[in-house]
């Protein structure tokens, strides 16, 4: 296994609707190649699926309302050692998908997607933020706090920011916000979208980037490289007549000539070792080539737009925010068109033959989705070990109980 070490990158996000910008997501997704992405209002409903290449996704969606606004998820890449957290049912006025991310030889580490909605008679902001702090010991909670205060780069204060400024100073936990607003009105910007940590010491860069389509920007939290994590070991690409003339070299064997245990247990070594430097030798680091999903025209028109949308938020001229919004239309359109050309290529290409119809077919019949937490008599099961012991456990009691009945 290899020893190299990543930093995490995460982006945090209120997208104010996930299923119009699917393509921006997309392509904004190629682009940063985040580890982890918290989306805010994702607008879901648990009929709409949303889901990206080599990344897992999970999603809370609000299901009390008709429009189906609200709601978060958070998307986090496959190869990252992970489970998923329920969401505590004792939440009144925050919205907000988990997963804890499981280091090795260390805690876990909760990651949350927090959405607050504006509501000024909500009173409960330091007793949900207890119940999603008390989960472990170690926690990063990013999101659209609709929290305003000066101390993290807001004009004015209100209400919701003082009590939040109040609520992290006397419970130890740090504030992490970029140096320029989050959230642009037609005349207002504000930074309402950041990140609160408890016990986490790692280093952290944050920054309000100007992407995407919504009135939020995305915000980036980059740890820089550290040990807590190690890289999953890499894909790797054998070419096995190389590795077979690197053992056939006589240079690189020797007939065993060991008479007592402590020299067959180092010649063993040895060899072990020449087969290991031979397939290391032999063996490249495989990556994946697949193309960008947005390109040509579109791709242009989104970079394009998000150089606009820099020089409006830079500015505030009324004339870049005209420009700003005509590319943004423009791209509406495209995308519309685009979606539509992406799923006639789809289905041209589909043959009963080769079973790639019947394929897509079973995948509009069966929605898959992550198990959730099992709750059982020796607590909650979050892991999947936990949650195989738990389901073990509870096929063995059934089998036992039949047998009672049965005699």
């Amino acid at each position: 296994m290899s020893n190299s070490l990543f930093g995490l990158t995460i982006f945090s996000w209120n997208a104010d609707g996930v299923r119009s910008r699917i393509v921006e997501i997309r392509d904004f997704i190629d682009k940063h190649s985040p580890d982890l992405m918290l989306i805010q209002e994702t607008h879901q409903r648990p009929e709409y699926s949303f889901n990206i290449p080599n990344y897992l996704c999970y999603r809370d969606d609000r299901t009390n309302s008709v429009r189906g606004w609200g709601g978060t998820a958070i998307l986090i890449k496959r190869s990252i050692p992970h489970f998923h957290v329920p969401t505590p049912p004792l939440l009144t006025g925050v919205e907000a998908t988990l997963v804890a991310l499981t280091p090795s030889d260390q805690e876990p580490i909760l990651v949350a997607s927090i959405y607050i909605p504006p509501n000024p008679t909500y009173r409960n902001l330091g007793a949900d933020l207890d119940a999603l702090f008390k989960i472990f010991k170690a926690a990063f909670i990013a999101g659209d706090y609709n929290a305003k205060h000066t101390s993290w780069g807001c004009a004015n204060s209100d209400p919701r920011g003082n009590y939040l400024l109040r609520y992290i100073t006397n419970n130890n936990i740090d504030l992490i916000s970029p140096p320029t607003p989050t959230r642009y009105g037609t005349d207002s910007a504000s930074t309402l979208d950041y990140a609160l940590t408890k016990n986490l010491i790692w280093p952290c860069i944050a920054d309000s980037i100007s992407e995407l389509g919504s009135d939020h920007n995305p915000v980036r939290f980059h740890f820089p490289r550290t040990s807590n994590f190690e890289m999953p070991p890499p894909q790797l690409n054998t070419t096995w007549s190389i590795f077979t003339n690197i053992l056939a070299n006589p240079d690189n064997f020797e007939l065993p000539t060991a008479n007592s245990t402590q020299e067959i247990d180092s010649q063993v070594s040895n060899l072990t070792n020449e087969i290991l430097n031979a397939h290391a030798s032999a063996s490249k680091p495989f990556y994946h080539s697949e193309q960008p999903y947005v390109q040509g025209e579109l791709k242009d028109l989104i970079k394009e737009r998000n150089k606009a949308r820099k020089t409006w938020q830079l500015s505030r001229h009324p004339q870049h925010k005209a420009e700003l919004n005509r590319l943004q239309n423009k791209i509406k359109r495209k995308i519309y068109h685009y979606r539509q050309q992406a799923w006639e290529d789809n289905l041209s290409t589909l043959n009963a033959e080769d079973n790639s119809l019947w394929g897509i077919a079973k995948a509009f019949r069966k929605k898959s989705a992550p198990i959730s937490a099992l709750n059982g008599p020796t607590g909650i099961a979050l892991s999947d070990t936990n949650k195989t012991e738990m389901t073990q456990l509870y096929s063995a009691d059934t089998e036992t109980s039949t047998h009672l009945l049965i005699t």
